[in-house]
């Protein structure tokens, strides 16, 4: 029978304490991402559609999304939103004449939100790709 009354001399472990693990890092990501291009008299104005979500797959509000555009490869403007309740993200671009501007990139800049960074690789898919992820860091539309 073991005794308690006597002192060990074994080391006291102390209580163990909550380590954050690859699964209880908190994250953003973008569950839907689409571009409508809105054509009306000759003029195309795109459109993306953006659905951030958090790690559990629920709507994140409030988060803020910067892209930058060319549209002939040097000049660079930016645009951006903020998610609705519904995770929601509509960034409108300015109409296009597709016969003098073809195609435009697209970049994401910055996705900030409260629930954490945005994981990349998690981006739903364009093209076949995670959008935005370091294999597809700039995206193309086509205006035509």
């Amino acid at each position: 029978m073991i005794s308690t009354d006597e002192p060990s001399s074994a080391p006291v472990l102390a209580a163990p304490t909550d380590v954050p693990t690859l699964s209880s890092v908190e994250f953003i990501r973008f569950s839907k991402f689409d571009v409508h291009n809105k054509k009306k008299k000759g003029l195309t104005k795109p459109m993306l559609k953006i659905i951030v979500e958090n790690e559990e797959n629920k709507s994140v509000a409030k988060a803020k999304v910067k892209i930058a555009y060319t549209t002939d490869g040097s000049t660079t403007k930016k645009k951006g939103c903020t998610s609705k309740k519904n995770g929601k993200c509509i960034i409108k671009l300015p109409k296009f004449d597709p016969a003098m501007i073809p195609s435009i990139s697209i970049e994401l800049r910055s996705a900030v939100s409260d629930f954490g960074a945005i994981n990349l690789e998690e981006n739903a898919k364009y093209n076949g790709c995670p959008v935005f992820s370091k294999n597809c860091r700039q995206i193309d539309v086509m205006l035509d």
